[in-house]
């Protein structure tokens, strides 16, 4: 599935970066051997000099900070983080909002207190904090007939079947065959990046409007070979511009 790549927002990388020459700054005042002053490696990494000192005197971090005066403590934050994972593995995930909506509702039981809102993003918050682990996707349907028939023990269970299959009737792999369908239409494009000036935002992307259909018969055998596709058209005689453009001899 395709990832939706996001931008931390600016602050956060701000912060991140500023955080990272605190550290930097910290350890190489603290090593040993060092006979660089305070003053001269906050000037080198651009930091304020009492920023540097405060936090040689154990100040705490503003990341640190935030943490501590979450909605979620970790071991709550750890949880709802699995449980985002566990429901996007199985089929199931949520979007901001559902995400948003449920945590909500677990702080107003939790403290008592049905007033209780959450900041309008502290979904996209919990993605930044996360981003190693989850991240925002385009999500593909799939209906609940194909996803019960997903689980992991059906699939051990059908192949079982086939490879005792095989074995009874000593059916050899390049004699198995397997086949798929599908419908298109001949004139439908995906949604697509496009390049275009700087100065123009929307960028008009010019496409065949035809909305005629065809099936698409694909077939492969068990040993690996794969054989040039079946396209069916609609008509009652052939015609020539079928056959046009045509790299893999689809017949």
């Amino acid at each position: 599935m395709p990832r939706i790549l996001e931008k931390l927002p600016k602050d956060q990388n701000i912060k991140e970066a500023r955080e990272r020459a605190i550290l930097a700054a910290l350890a190489e005042y603290r090593s040993p051997g060092n006979t660089v002053g305070l003053n001269v490696l906050a000037e080198k990494k651009g930091l304020p000099p009492a920023t540097l000192y405060r936090r040689l005197h154990g100040a705490v971090s503003i990341i640190t900070s935030n943490k501590a005066k979450g909605n979620l403590s970790e071991e709550e934050e750890r949880i709802w983080l699995d449980w985002q994972v566990g429901l996007a593995r199985h089929g199931f995930p949520e979007d901001r909002q559902r995400l948003h909506t449920r945590v909500q509702a677990f702080i107003c039981i939790r403290d008592n207190n049905p007033d209780f809102e959450l900041g309008k993003h502290w979904a996209d918050r919990f993605l930044v904090r996360h981003k190693d682990v989850i991240s925002v996707f385009w999500g593909h349907r799939l209906t609940d007939i194909r996803a019960k028939a997903s689980s992991k023990d059906l699939q051990v269970h059908w192949f079982r079947l086939i490879k005792d299959m095989f074995e009874k009737f000593n059916i050899v792999q390049r004699r198995t065959y397997g086949a798929d369908e599908m419908g298109t239409q001949l004139g439908y494009f995906e949604r697509q990046k496009v390049i275009g000036p700087v100065s123009q935002s929307l960028q008009h992307h010019t496409v065949n409007g035809s909305r005629e259909s065809c099936t698409i018969l694909t077939t492969m055998s068990g040993d690996g070979r794969v054989f040039p596709p079946l396209v069916i058209f609609k008509g009652k005689r052939v015609n020539s511009a079928w056959l046009e453009n045509n790299p893999l001899n689809a017949m």
